[in-house]
């Protein structure tokens, strides 16, 4: 299975995602290929039960909205740098604040301000005007 797994990745220039059942594992998708529209846009609903994991996106272009729940406590979301994850412009829609831009090669993260229980976090994930092969970083729920 590994050698499988490892040949697609080879010839796919990616992850074997074929494979990849990780709920956790938020992927923006194209539907007819890459959008002409700058200003495309994926909504992506991150379930309740991921409080860590990571956001890759394949030929990014637009923008991507990430909607994590209410976690019934005080939180905040914290992202680092995976591979080319300082190629986006990740902005905390309920404290209209644009984070921090990430690091590449660094594990140093990146939060939002706290939010009080009861209220869900939107993210939004700009990717650049540049055309990359791709982008990934890594996010963490954090209990205050």
């Amino acid at each position: 299975m590994k050698t499988v797994c490892l040949i697609l990745s080879i010839l796919s220039f990616g992850r074997c995602m074929i494979f990849n059942n990780n709920p956790c594992a938020l992927v923006p998708s194209y539907h007819a290929g890459i959008p002409a529209d700058a200003n495309w846009t994926a909504t992506i609903m991150v379930p309740v039960s991921c409080t860590n994991g990571t956001f890759r996106w394949d030929y990014p272009k637009g923008h991507a909205i990430l909607h994590f729940k209410d976690y019934g406590k005080t939180t905040s979301l914290c992202f680092s740098e995976s591979l080319g994850g300082d190629i986006f412009t990740i902005t905390d829609k309920n404290n209209h604040m644009q984070l921090n831009q990430l690091n590449r090669g660094s594990s140093a993260q990146v939060c939002t301000a706290d939010s009080a229980s009861g209220q869900p976090f939107v993210i939004q994930v700009d990717a650049p005007d540049t055309m990359y092969y791709m982008g990934e970083f890594a996010y963490e729920v954090k209990f205050v």
